[in-house]
Protein backbone atom coordinates (compact mmCIF):
# COMPACT_ATOMS: atom_id res chain seq x y z
CA UNK A 1 0.00 0.00 0.00
CA UNK A 2 0.52 3.19 -1.09
CA UNK A 3 2.14 6.01 1.63
CA UNK A 4 -0.94 8.37 0.54
CA UNK A 5 -3.19 5.63 0.53
CA UNK A 6 -2.31 4.18 3.73
CA UNK A 7 -2.12 8.01 5.30
CA UNK A 8 -5.29 8.82 3.66
CA UNK A 9 -6.62 5.44 5.28
CA UNK A 10 -5.64 6.07 9.13
CA UNK A 11 -6.47 9.31 8.90
CA UNK A 12 -10.37 8.87 7.66
CA UNK A 13 -10.39 5.64 10.06
CA UNK A 14 -8.93 7.56 13.35
CA UNK A 15 -10.95 10.84 11.91
CA UNK A 16 -13.95 8.57 12.22
CA UNK A 17 -13.86 6.97 15.58
CA UNK A 18 -12.25 10.02 16.83
CA UNK A 19 -15.27 12.39 15.59
CA UNK A 20 -18.34 9.83 16.68
CA UNK A 21 -15.92 9.69 20.46
CA UNK A 22 -16.21 14.01 20.39
CA UNK A 23 -19.92 14.00 19.65
CA UNK A 24 -21.08 11.51 22.08
CA UNK A 25 -18.26 12.92 24.77
CA UNK A 26 -19.77 16.35 24.21
CA UNK A 27 -22.97 15.03 24.67
CA UNK A 28 -22.22 13.73 28.12
CA UNK A 29 -20.29 16.87 29.02
CA UNK A 30 -23.01 18.49 28.71
CA UNK A 31 -25.39 16.20 31.06
CA UNK A 32 -22.68 16.56 33.46
CA UNK A 33 -22.58 20.85 33.48
CA UNK A 34 -26.20 20.69 33.20
CA UNK A 35 -26.57 18.12 36.57
CA UNK A 36 -24.15 19.53 38.76
CA UNK A 37 -24.61 23.42 37.48
CA UNK A 38 -21.72 26.32 37.17
CA UNK A 39 -20.56 25.66 40.90
CA UNK A 40 -20.07 22.25 40.41
CA UNK A 41 -18.81 21.42 36.88
CA UNK A 42 -15.79 24.07 38.01
CA UNK A 43 -15.14 21.59 40.59
CA UNK A 44 -15.30 18.99 38.14
CA UNK A 45 -13.24 20.53 35.99
CA UNK A 46 -10.51 21.90 38.88
CA UNK A 47 -10.09 18.03 39.48
CA UNK A 48 -8.98 17.19 36.03
CA UNK A 49 -7.04 19.80 35.30
CA UNK A 50 -5.00 20.18 38.50
CA UNK A 51 -3.34 16.45 37.74
CA UNK A 52 -2.96 17.11 34.30
CA UNK A 53 0.06 19.45 34.99
CA UNK A 54 2.08 16.74 36.34
CA UNK A 55 0.98 13.99 33.74
CA UNK A 56 4.12 14.03 31.70
CA UNK A 57 5.60 12.81 34.90
CA UNK A 58 3.56 9.57 34.18
CA UNK A 59 4.27 9.47 30.25
CA UNK A 60 8.20 10.20 30.41
CA UNK A 61 9.99 8.81 27.37
CA UNK A 62 6.77 7.38 25.94
CA UNK A 63 4.37 8.98 23.19
CA UNK A 64 6.25 10.80 20.30
CA UNK A 65 9.48 9.85 21.44
CA UNK A 66 8.72 5.98 21.52
CA UNK A 67 6.88 6.34 18.63
CA UNK A 68 9.88 7.47 16.63
CA UNK A 69 12.53 4.74 18.29
CA UNK A 70 9.92 2.01 17.17
CA UNK A 71 9.16 3.67 13.48
CA UNK A 72 13.08 4.09 13.15
CA UNK A 73 13.91 0.39 14.28
CA UNK A 74 10.48 -2.17 14.59
CA UNK A 75 11.70 -5.28 15.34
CA UNK A 76 13.12 -4.04 19.10
CA UNK A 77 9.16 -3.77 19.57
CA UNK A 78 9.11 -5.51 22.61
CA UNK A 79 12.22 -4.57 24.45
CA UNK A 80 10.66 -0.98 24.04
CA UNK A 81 7.27 -1.68 25.25
CA UNK A 82 8.13 -4.14 28.19
CA UNK A 83 10.69 -1.36 29.40
CA UNK A 84 7.75 1.50 28.67
CA UNK A 85 5.76 -0.71 31.08
CA UNK A 86 7.83 -0.63 33.75
CA UNK A 87 8.72 2.98 33.26
CA UNK A 88 5.28 4.10 33.19
CA UNK A 89 4.29 1.89 36.65
CA UNK A 90 7.52 3.31 38.60
CA UNK A 91 6.83 6.87 36.96
CA UNK A 92 3.22 6.11 38.23
CA UNK A 93 3.76 6.17 41.77
CA UNK A 94 5.78 9.00 41.27
CA UNK A 95 3.25 11.36 39.90
CA UNK A 96 0.50 10.13 42.31
CA UNK A 97 2.50 11.25 44.97
CA UNK A 98 3.47 14.55 43.66
CA UNK A 99 0.09 15.45 42.84
CA UNK A 100 -0.91 14.51 46.27
CA UNK A 101 1.52 16.58 48.00
CA UNK A 102 1.19 19.67 45.73
CA UNK A 103 -2.92 19.32 46.28
CA UNK A 104 -2.13 19.62 50.35
CA UNK A 105 0.45 22.16 50.04
CA UNK A 106 -2.26 24.20 48.41
CA UNK A 107 -4.52 23.91 50.53
CA UNK A 108 -7.08 21.60 48.90
CA UNK A 109 -9.14 19.29 51.15
CA UNK A 110 -12.30 17.23 51.26
CA UNK A 111 -13.63 16.23 48.35
CA UNK A 112 -11.50 18.74 46.16
CA UNK A 113 -8.66 16.64 47.36
CA UNK A 114 -10.27 12.64 46.87
CA UNK A 115 -11.40 14.11 43.53
CA UNK A 116 -7.19 15.23 42.06
CA UNK A 117 -5.63 12.19 43.95
CA UNK A 118 -9.05 10.19 41.58
CA UNK A 119 -7.66 11.58 38.68
CA UNK A 120 -3.94 11.37 39.35
CA UNK A 121 -4.47 7.76 39.39
CA UNK A 122 -6.29 7.91 35.91
CA UNK A 123 -3.49 9.79 34.17
CA UNK A 124 -0.97 6.47 35.14
CA UNK A 125 -3.82 4.56 33.55
CA UNK A 126 -3.79 6.96 30.22
CA UNK A 127 -0.23 6.71 30.28
CA UNK A 128 -0.54 2.42 30.02
CA UNK A 129 -2.71 3.66 26.48
CA UNK A 130 -0.06 5.94 25.28
CA UNK A 131 2.19 3.13 25.40
CA UNK A 132 0.08 0.76 23.36
CA UNK A 133 -1.04 3.45 21.18
CA UNK A 134 2.62 4.24 20.11
CA UNK A 135 2.74 0.49 19.23
CA UNK A 136 -0.32 1.05 16.90
CA UNK A 137 0.97 4.71 15.23
CA UNK A 138 4.02 3.03 14.45
CA UNK A 139 3.07 0.19 13.14
CA UNK A 140 0.40 2.55 11.24
CA UNK A 141 -2.13 0.55 12.15
CA UNK A 142 -4.48 3.14 13.48
CA UNK A 143 -7.57 1.06 13.06
CA UNK A 144 -6.24 -0.74 16.37
CA UNK A 145 -6.13 2.89 17.77
CA UNK A 146 -9.49 3.74 16.91
CA UNK A 147 -10.46 0.95 17.70
CA UNK A 148 -9.89 1.77 21.72
CA UNK A 149 -10.59 5.33 20.84
CA UNK A 150 -14.51 4.03 20.46
CA UNK A 151 -14.08 1.52 23.32
CA UNK A 152 -13.14 4.28 25.62
CA UNK A 153 -15.98 6.61 24.40
CA UNK A 154 -18.90 3.59 25.09
CA UNK A 155 -17.03 2.83 28.74
CA UNK A 156 -17.26 6.67 29.97
CA UNK A 157 -20.52 7.10 28.30
CA UNK A 158 -22.03 3.72 29.70
CA UNK A 159 -20.80 4.53 33.52
CA UNK A 160 -21.60 8.44 33.57
CA UNK A 161 -25.19 8.08 32.12
CA UNK A 162 -25.82 5.11 35.12
CA UNK A 163 -24.00 7.70 37.17
CA UNK A 164 -26.20 10.30 36.37
CA UNK A 165 -29.38 8.49 36.34
CA UNK A 166 -28.54 7.33 40.04
CA UNK A 167 -27.75 11.45 40.84
CA UNK A 168 -24.09 11.08 41.81
CA UNK A 169 -21.73 13.71 42.44
CA UNK A 170 -18.71 14.99 40.60
CA UNK A 171 -16.58 12.72 42.64
CA UNK A 172 -18.44 9.64 41.37
CA UNK A 173 -17.89 10.60 37.67
CA UNK A 174 -14.24 11.35 38.42
CA UNK A 175 -14.84 7.24 39.55
CA UNK A 176 -15.93 6.70 35.99
CA UNK A 177 -13.20 8.44 34.16
CA UNK A 178 -10.27 6.62 36.64
CA UNK A 179 -12.93 2.86 35.56
CA UNK A 180 -12.26 4.07 32.02
CA UNK A 181 -8.85 4.20 31.75
CA UNK A 182 -7.93 1.10 33.28
CA UNK A 183 -10.61 -0.57 30.65
CA UNK A 184 -9.08 0.63 28.02
CA UNK A 185 -5.25 0.20 28.31
CA UNK A 186 -6.33 -3.68 29.65
CA UNK A 187 -7.87 -3.88 26.13
CA UNK A 188 -5.54 -2.07 24.62
CA UNK A 189 -2.46 -4.15 25.92
CA UNK A 190 -4.39 -7.52 25.10
CA UNK A 191 -4.74 -6.08 21.56
CA UNK A 192 -1.38 -5.50 21.37
CA UNK A 193 -0.03 -9.08 22.82
CA UNK A 194 -2.79 -11.23 20.70
CA UNK A 195 -2.97 -8.90 16.84
CA UNK A 196 1.13 -7.23 17.45
CA UNK A 197 3.81 -9.14 19.46
CA UNK A 198 4.33 -10.35 23.23
CA UNK A 199 5.77 -8.36 25.82
CA UNK A 200 6.70 -8.66 29.62
CA UNK A 201 7.35 -6.85 32.45
CA UNK A 202 11.36 -5.81 32.66
CA UNK A 203 13.18 -3.39 32.32
CA UNK A 204 16.22 -3.01 29.59
CA UNK A 205 18.77 -0.47 30.60
CA UNK A 206 19.87 0.32 27.25
CA UNK A 207 16.03 1.18 25.60
CA UNK A 208 14.91 3.08 29.29
CA UNK A 209 18.43 4.89 28.33
CA UNK A 210 17.20 5.65 24.69
CA UNK A 211 13.73 6.32 25.99
CA UNK A 212 14.68 8.86 28.80
CA UNK A 213 17.27 10.67 27.15
CA UNK A 214 15.24 12.00 24.31
CA UNK A 215 12.25 12.19 26.61
CA UNK A 216 13.79 14.42 29.14
CA UNK A 217 13.52 17.68 27.42
CA UNK A 218 10.44 16.87 25.91
CA UNK A 219 9.25 16.05 28.97
CA UNK A 220 10.31 19.11 30.63
CA UNK A 221 8.07 20.95 27.23
CA UNK A 222 5.26 18.87 27.99
CA UNK A 223 4.93 20.09 31.22
CA UNK A 224 5.50 23.58 30.63
CA UNK A 225 3.08 23.13 27.95
CA UNK A 226 0.76 21.85 30.17
CA UNK A 227 0.75 24.50 32.55
CA UNK A 228 0.28 26.94 29.83
CA UNK A 229 -2.38 24.89 28.66
CA UNK A 230 -4.57 24.21 32.89
CA UNK A 231 -3.36 27.61 34.18
CA UNK A 232 -5.75 29.41 33.16
CA UNK A 233 -8.39 27.27 35.35
CA UNK A 234 -6.41 26.97 38.30
CA UNK A 235 -5.99 31.06 38.46
CA UNK A 236 -9.59 31.55 38.00
CA UNK A 237 -9.94 29.57 41.02
CA UNK A 238 -8.16 31.01 43.12
CA UNK A 239 -8.94 34.48 41.41
CA UNK A 240 -12.37 34.40 40.96
CA UNK A 241 -14.90 31.51 42.29
CA UNK A 242 -16.04 28.04 40.78
CA UNK A 243 -19.14 29.03 39.01
CA UNK A 244 -16.12 31.23 36.88
CA UNK A 245 -14.20 28.15 36.48
CA UNK A 246 -17.15 26.67 35.39
CA UNK A 247 -17.87 29.38 32.38
CA UNK A 248 -14.79 28.98 31.24
CA UNK A 249 -14.75 25.28 31.36
CA UNK A 250 -17.43 25.12 29.44
CA UNK A 251 -16.27 26.62 26.32
CA UNK A 252 -12.73 24.92 26.10
CA UNK A 253 -14.72 22.07 26.44
CA UNK A 254 -16.20 22.19 23.02
CA UNK A 255 -13.12 23.27 22.09
CA UNK A 256 -11.45 20.61 23.39
CA UNK A 257 -13.51 18.61 21.54
CA UNK A 258 -12.80 19.83 18.35
CA UNK A 259 -9.21 19.16 18.22
CA UNK A 260 -9.30 15.57 17.21
CA UNK A 261 -8.63 17.22 13.63
CA UNK A 262 -5.26 18.15 14.30
CA UNK A 263 -4.70 15.42 17.06
CA UNK A 264 -6.19 12.70 14.17
CA UNK A 265 -3.96 14.16 11.32
CA UNK A 266 -0.81 14.93 13.55
CA UNK A 267 -0.82 11.17 14.21
CA UNK A 268 -1.01 9.83 11.16
CA UNK A 269 1.58 12.04 9.84
CA UNK A 270 4.36 12.08 12.61
CA UNK A 271 5.22 8.35 11.54
CA UNK A 272 5.65 9.44 7.62
CA UNK A 273 7.79 12.44 8.60
CA UNK A 274 10.30 10.32 11.24
CA UNK A 275 10.63 8.00 7.92
CA UNK A 276 11.03 10.68 6.05
CA UNK A 277 13.68 12.39 8.11
CA UNK A 278 15.10 9.01 8.83
CA UNK A 279 16.02 8.43 4.87
CA UNK A 280 17.50 11.77 4.88
CA UNK A 281 14.61 12.73 2.28
CA UNK A 282 14.64 16.81 2.71
CA UNK A 283 12.44 17.56 -0.01
CA UNK A 284 9.71 15.22 1.03
CA UNK A 285 10.01 16.16 4.55
CA UNK A 286 9.54 20.07 3.50
CA UNK A 287 6.45 19.12 0.97
CA UNK A 288 4.88 16.97 3.66
CA UNK A 289 5.53 19.81 6.18
CA UNK A 290 4.07 22.85 4.38
CA UNK A 291 1.00 20.56 3.09
CA UNK A 292 0.09 20.07 6.67
CA UNK A 293 -0.06 23.37 7.20
CA UNK A 294 -2.09 23.96 4.71
CA UNK A 295 -4.21 20.85 5.73
CA UNK A 296 -4.85 22.54 9.38
CA UNK A 297 -5.52 25.93 7.99
CA UNK A 298 -7.46 24.94 5.17
CA UNK A 299 -10.14 23.02 8.04
CA UNK A 300 -9.05 24.90 11.52
CA UNK A 301 -9.31 28.70 10.27
CA UNK A 302 -13.16 28.54 9.26
CA UNK A 303 -13.84 26.33 12.14
CA UNK A 304 -12.06 29.16 14.57
CA UNK A 305 -14.65 31.64 12.67
CA UNK A 306 -17.45 30.19 13.02
CA UNK A 307 -17.18 29.02 16.94
CA UNK A 308 -16.15 32.87 17.42
CA UNK A 309 -18.99 34.48 15.83
CA UNK A 310 -22.28 31.78 17.46
CA UNK A 311 -20.17 31.36 20.93
CA UNK A 312 -23.40 32.29 22.66
CA UNK A 313 -26.01 30.20 20.33
CA UNK A 314 -23.14 27.28 20.49
CA UNK A 315 -23.13 27.09 24.22
CA UNK A 316 -26.90 27.62 24.90
CA UNK A 317 -27.45 24.65 22.75
CA UNK A 318 -25.22 22.64 24.32
CA UNK A 319 -24.63 23.26 28.15
CA UNK A 320 -27.96 25.72 28.43
CA UNK A 321 -28.88 28.78 29.08
CA UNK A 322 -26.95 28.80 32.29
CA UNK A 323 -23.46 28.38 30.51
CA UNK A 324 -24.15 31.29 27.86
CA UNK A 325 -22.59 33.80 29.87
CA UNK A 326 -19.12 32.78 28.91
CA UNK A 327 -20.02 33.11 25.09
CA UNK A 328 -17.43 36.12 25.41
CA UNK A 329 -14.71 34.02 26.43
CA UNK A 330 -15.13 30.89 23.79
CA UNK A 331 -15.61 34.04 21.14
CA UNK A 332 -11.23 34.71 21.77
CA UNK A 333 -10.85 31.04 23.11
CA UNK A 334 -12.18 29.77 19.58
CA UNK A 335 -8.67 30.85 17.39
CA UNK A 336 -6.74 28.54 20.09
CA UNK A 337 -8.20 25.91 17.81
CA UNK A 338 -5.66 27.49 14.71
CA UNK A 339 -3.06 28.46 16.16
CA UNK A 340 -2.65 25.38 17.93
CA UNK A 341 -3.06 23.63 14.68
CA UNK A 342 -0.27 25.41 13.65
CA UNK A 343 1.51 25.18 16.44
CA UNK A 344 1.78 20.93 16.60
CA UNK A 345 2.96 20.60 13.04
CA UNK A 346 5.88 22.78 14.04
CA UNK A 347 6.46 20.80 17.32
CA UNK A 348 6.29 17.35 15.61
CA UNK A 349 8.93 18.82 13.51
CA UNK A 350 11.03 19.85 15.91
CA UNK A 351 10.89 16.50 17.75
CA UNK A 352 11.58 14.57 14.21
CA UNK A 353 14.53 16.47 13.44
CA UNK A 354 16.15 15.93 17.44
CA UNK A 355 15.60 19.27 18.39
CA UNK A 356 12.93 18.95 21.14
CA UNK A 357 15.45 20.66 23.62
CA UNK A 358 14.39 23.72 21.74
CA UNK A 359 10.74 23.06 22.66
CA UNK A 360 11.35 23.57 26.55
CA UNK A 361 12.51 27.67 25.76
CA UNK A 362 9.81 27.76 23.78
CA UNK A 363 7.21 26.44 26.42
CA UNK A 364 9.50 28.57 28.97
CA UNK A 365 9.06 31.87 27.59
CA UNK A 366 4.93 31.06 27.13
CA UNK A 367 4.40 29.96 30.21
CA UNK A 368 5.60 33.39 31.31
CA UNK A 369 3.68 35.09 29.19
CA UNK A 370 0.28 33.16 30.05
CA UNK A 371 0.65 33.79 33.86
CA UNK A 372 2.15 37.41 33.47
CA UNK A 373 -0.68 38.04 31.06
CA UNK A 374 -3.60 36.11 33.39
CA UNK A 375 -2.48 37.91 36.29
CA UNK A 376 -3.04 40.87 34.36
CA UNK A 377 -5.70 40.43 32.48
CA UNK A 378 -8.52 38.33 34.99
CA UNK A 379 -8.63 41.09 37.58
CA UNK A 380 -9.48 43.16 35.11
CA UNK A 381 -12.07 41.06 32.42
CA UNK A 382 -12.65 37.55 34.42
CA UNK A 383 -12.85 34.69 32.29
CA UNK A 384 -12.25 36.57 28.85
CA UNK A 385 -8.85 38.28 30.14
CA UNK A 386 -7.83 34.39 30.69
CA UNK A 387 -9.18 33.44 27.13
CA UNK A 388 -7.25 36.59 25.77
CA UNK A 389 -3.69 35.22 27.69
CA UNK A 390 -4.38 31.63 26.50
CA UNK A 391 -5.14 32.68 22.93
CA UNK A 392 -1.69 34.94 23.07
CA UNK A 393 0.46 32.41 24.14
CA UNK A 394 -0.79 30.41 21.39
CA UNK A 395 0.16 32.87 19.17
CA UNK A 396 3.83 32.95 20.47
CA UNK A 397 4.39 29.40 20.62
CA UNK A 398 3.47 29.49 16.76
CA UNK A 399 6.16 32.57 16.54
CA UNK A 400 8.85 30.81 18.59
CA UNK A 401 8.17 27.39 17.33
CA UNK A 402 8.42 28.83 13.86
CA UNK A 403 12.02 30.64 14.85
CA UNK A 404 13.30 27.16 16.22
CA UNK A 405 12.81 25.53 12.83
CA UNK A 406 15.40 27.59 11.08
CA UNK A 407 17.85 25.93 9.68
CA UNK A 408 16.40 22.58 10.24
CA UNK A 409 13.79 22.33 7.19
CA UNK A 410 13.72 24.85 4.08
CA UNK A 411 10.30 26.90 5.31
CA UNK A 412 7.67 27.65 3.22
CA UNK A 413 5.88 30.85 2.46
CA UNK A 414 2.81 31.15 4.47
CA UNK A 415 1.72 34.04 2.78
CA UNK A 416 1.51 32.14 -0.54
CA UNK A 417 0.26 29.04 1.01
CA UNK A 418 -2.15 30.82 3.41
CA UNK A 419 -3.56 34.18 1.82
CA UNK A 420 -6.48 32.01 0.05
CA UNK A 421 -7.65 30.49 3.22
CA UNK A 422 -7.53 33.62 5.04
CA UNK A 423 -9.78 35.60 2.51
CA UNK A 424 -12.10 32.30 2.41
CA UNK A 425 -12.28 32.46 5.88
CA UNK A 426 -13.44 36.50 6.33
CA UNK A 427 -15.85 35.72 3.41
CA UNK A 428 -17.87 32.86 5.37
CA UNK A 429 -17.36 35.07 8.39
CA UNK A 430 -19.10 37.96 7.09
CA UNK A 431 -21.70 35.14 5.76
CA UNK A 432 -22.30 34.05 9.30
CA UNK A 433 -22.16 37.47 11.02
CA UNK A 434 -25.17 38.37 8.78
CA UNK A 435 -27.24 34.98 9.23
CA UNK A 436 -25.94 35.02 13.38
CA UNK A 437 -29.56 35.77 14.64
CA UNK A 438 -30.56 32.18 12.93
CA UNK A 439 -30.66 29.07 14.02
CA UNK A 440 -27.45 27.08 14.01
CA UNK A 441 -28.83 24.56 11.59
CA UNK A 442 -29.02 26.89 9.20
CA UNK A 443 -25.71 29.59 9.41
CA UNK A 444 -23.68 26.65 10.48
CA UNK A 445 -23.93 24.75 6.91
CA UNK A 446 -24.82 28.16 4.98
CA UNK A 447 -20.61 29.19 6.56
CA UNK A 448 -19.84 26.10 5.23
CA UNK A 449 -21.42 26.29 1.51
CA UNK A 450 -20.20 30.27 1.65
CA UNK A 451 -16.39 29.10 2.87
CA UNK A 452 -15.95 26.22 -0.47
CA UNK A 453 -17.52 28.82 -2.25
CA UNK A 454 -15.08 31.28 -1.44
CA UNK A 455 -12.43 28.80 -1.31
CA UNK A 456 -12.48 27.15 -4.82
CA UNK A 457 -13.01 30.63 -6.50
CA UNK A 458 -10.28 32.14 -5.06
CA UNK A 459 -8.33 29.15 -6.53
CA UNK A 460 -7.87 27.45 -2.78
CA UNK A 461 -8.01 23.40 -4.65
CA UNK A 462 -4.34 23.39 -6.66
CA UNK A 463 -2.72 21.29 -9.12
CA UNK A 464 -1.19 18.97 -6.35
CA UNK A 465 -4.41 18.63 -4.37
CA UNK A 466 -6.58 17.64 -7.79
CA UNK A 467 -3.79 15.05 -8.15
CA UNK A 468 -3.98 13.83 -4.33
CA UNK A 469 -7.39 13.57 -4.66
CA UNK A 470 -7.42 11.55 -8.13
CA UNK A 471 -5.27 8.91 -6.15
CA UNK A 472 -7.39 8.30 -3.66
CA UNK A 473 -10.11 8.30 -5.48
CA UNK A 474 -9.03 5.67 -7.90
CA UNK A 475 -7.39 3.49 -5.22
CA UNK A 476 -10.38 2.79 -2.73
Amino acid sequence: MSTLRRATRNLGLLSSAQLAGRIVGLFVSALVARHLGQAGFGHFQLSISFPALFGILARLGVGPILVRELAGRPSHGPRYVSTSIVMVTAQGVVTVAVVSLAALALGYRGDEFVGIVIMSLALVAMAYETVFYSVFESADRMDREAAMVLVRQLSWTALALLLLWRGTTYIGLLWALLATGVIVSVAAGILTRRRMFTFGFHLDREAAGRLLKAGIPLAVAALLVDIYLRIGILMLDRMTDAASVGLYSSGFRIIESLMFVSGSFFTVVFPIFSRLYAQGDEERLRYAYTQSLRFVSVVLFPMSMGISILAGPILGLVFGKDFVAGAPALAVAAWVIALQGLSVVMGRLLIVVHRQKRIIWVSLVTVVINVGLNLLLIPRWGIVGSATASLASEGTVVLLNWIALGGAVRRPNLIADLWRVCLATAGMGLVVWWMRSLPLIVSVPSGMVAYAAFFFALGGVTKDDRLVLSRIVKRT
